[in-house]
């Protein structure tokens, strides 16, 4: 990944009673890696997953400019995305669906919603996609 600037996606989650393995993916198991390879950019799948894993993230997400979040999974709590906006730098939330497990359709509505500036909105759908993934756009 600092070979080729590919950014690099990592499943992210809470602790979880019913799935331990859910340990391995609690967010601030990377930051070692983030500190390490300040020029890789890691996107942290699901936001870190329920509530201690947001927290989780969001402090990455304030200390190391590399860290960044998607927005995919199952976790709708109300004015999620003015809350993760008001934490994070938004430049570092891309749009996430979770798609085939999640309708991606409450993910759009999610943010389409949201009480935030188009700019911010703009930013998530693609703009910050487009910045990290280093895609070239004609025109």
């Amino acid at each position: 990944a600092r070979q080729t600037g590919v950014p690099i996606l990592a499943h992210s989650w809470d602790y979880s009673d019913t799935n331990p393995a859910q340990k391995y993916s609690f967010p601030s198991k990377f930051e070692r890696y983030l500190r390490e390879y300040p020029e890789v950019k890691l996107i942290f799948g699901h936001a870190g997953g329920r509530f201690d894993g947001h927290m989780a993230t969001i402090a990455l997400g304030r200390g190391c400019s590399n860290a960044y979040v998607d927005l995919s999974g199952d976790s709708y709590g109300f004015r999620f995305i003015e809350w993760l906006t008001s934490k994070i730098p938004n430049d570092r939330i891309l749009f996430g669906t979770d798609v085939t497990w999640v309708d991606p359709r409450t993910h759009f509505a999610r943010i389409l919603k949201a009480d935030v500036s188009s700019t911010t909105k703009e930013m998530i759908f693609g703009k910050n996609a487009v910045e990290v993934f280093g895609i070239k756009l004609d025109g």
